[in-house]
């Protein structure tokens, strides 16, 4: 309702501005928005043709499923087609981008003949493109939909469309109630731990090294080369024991994403999950591989996100579903490629963030290998005002345990880097700690173990 009021606001005559934004994390309801927005409009008249664009053709189906009511007036615009008898087009740029008798096809439409766009996912690849069509029907009223604010890996969108007339944020739609919590479990490998490694070195200590063909040899790797440049064996098989382990431990029926660094590390993940889980329930699908490169992937993935059906149970990927793919039964998510964009680490947490009653899941896990929940900021948690934020009401609570073994590290020294001075304290027979009087917000913790290399 509040976004339909901004809205309003910002185009009471529908004239007084031509390019919305609407910014809203991922599971708070984009799509209906947008279907209120165009049910209301279209129902007093106000504009008659939408053009809805996506980037996937399954994002394309979703988005034309949500609007049913409007029946046989809409129209899933496929490649070659070109139907001017509709009032609610659903597109891909690709296909609006590829030609017919020598011409685009959104060219063969007027400029003039839709009244409204809306953009979904505007934040993503294909901004150049999506542009030259915005430039072609820019007498239509614009509308951009996103699920990341504003960063140096957007700044296009932003600048194109203005300020959001509409933001609502991860952690708002957490504190409402139409979001599921999240718990992260950070694990690091020892070569992790490290950040790096040395070729040489690690041969002569008999680990197992494979170079992808035209991959040029070199002697340091650091943590975003694993994966991509050189392939480790040895540390897939460690992950892979923990993530088996960690399953077993707190569903092994929970659907589990895995965001993989190519599609070969996804294959391999998949090869391990399903030759150890096999043993036990007797079938070969409990991990599958989504890729557009998969020949049955559309059926993968209906099959996947049904939380009544048991298998598959865990989806192994490189970006498909990072981001548009509505899979609310999705109880795990599991990063094993680094990710350097904020944006893309956003929309990859959002697969997550949805709630689904029937199949009881209120809350999700984060399991990072990578380092990539460092990528959390301000965003995901409310800006309050220091007379809202409580001195004494907040703590903090930590637990260190040894990445490798899971066992609890007692002793080990924490510094809450706080301001105005730093809380020290350490971990006692459970490896954990607690410290009282520490605001709301996040807070950099500095540990310390023994004969470890130190964390933050």
């Amino acid at each position: 309702n509040e976004a339909w009021r901004r809205i309003c606001k910002c185009g009471r005559r529908l004239e007084d501005k031509r390019r919305l934004l609407l910014t809203m994390a991922t599971g708070s309801g984009k799509t209906y928005v947008a279907f209120q927005v165009v049910w209301k409009l279209y129902n007093t008249k106000k504009i008659r043709r939408v053009l809805f664009i996506v980037d996937r053709i399954f994002l394309r189906k979703q988005a034309f499923n949500a609007f049913s009511p409007f029946g046989n007036a809409k129209i899933e615009l496929k490649e070659g087609e070109i139907d001017k008898t509709k009032d609610v087009y659903f597109a891909t740029y690709q296909t609006l981008y590829s030609e017919k008798n020598g011409k685009k096809i959104y060219e063969h439409f007027d400029p003039d003949f839709f009244d409204l766009i809306i953009i979904d996912e505007c934040h993503r690849s294909g901004w150049k493109r999506w542009h030259d069509i915005l430039r072609y029907f820019s007498s239509a009223i614009q509308l951009g939909m996103t699920a990341t604010p504003k960063r140096s890996d957007n700044i296009d969108v932003y600048a194109y469309f203005g300020k959001p007339v509409y933001e609502y944020k991860l952690s708002h739609g957490i504190e409402d109630g139409y979001l599921a919590n999240f718990e992260i479990y950070r694990v690091f490998t020892n070569i992790d731990k490290e950040g790096r490694l040395i070729l040489n070195e690690i041969i002569s200590k008999g680990a197992k090294v494979e170079i992808p063909e035209g991959v040029k040899l070199k002697q340091y790797y650091t943590i975003k080369d694993f994966e991509r440049e050189i392939t480790l064996p040895d540390r897939t098989r460690v992950i892979v024991d923990y993530i088996i382990k960690f399953l077993e431990k707190y569903g092994e029926f929970d659907k589990t994403v895995i965001f993989c660094a190519s599609q070969y590390h996804a294959a391999q993940i998949t090869e391990l999950l399903n030759n150890y889980f096999n043993l036990k329930h007797k079938t070969d699908r409990y991990a599958v591989r989504i890729t557009v490169e998969e020949p049955y992937v559309t059926q993968h993935l209906d099959e996947f996100r049904d939380a009544e059906r048991r298998f598959p149970v865990v989806a192994t990927t490189v970006d498909l579903l990072s981001t548009g793919v509505d899979i609310p039964c999705v109880k795990n998510i599991i990063f094993l490629k680094p990710i350097e964009s904020k944006v893309e680490f956003h929309l990859i947490v959002g697969r997550g963030s949805r709630i689904d009653e029937d199949a009881g899941k209120y809350i999700f896990r984060i399991i990072d290998f990578v380092g990539a929940t460092e990528l959390f900021d301000e965003w995901d948690l409310p800006k309050l005002t220091e007379e809202e934020k409580p001195l004494e009401d907040w703590y903090l609570l930590v637990k260190v345990v040894d990445a490798e073994t899971g066992e609890p590290i007692k002793n080990a020294s924490i510094v809450v880097l706080r301001k105005p001075e730093p809380i020290h304290i350490k971990t006692d027979e459970k490896g954990i700690a607690f410290a009282s009087n520490v605001r709301r917000g996040f807070v950099e913790v500095d540990v310390r173990a023994g004969g470890n290399k130190g964390r933050k």
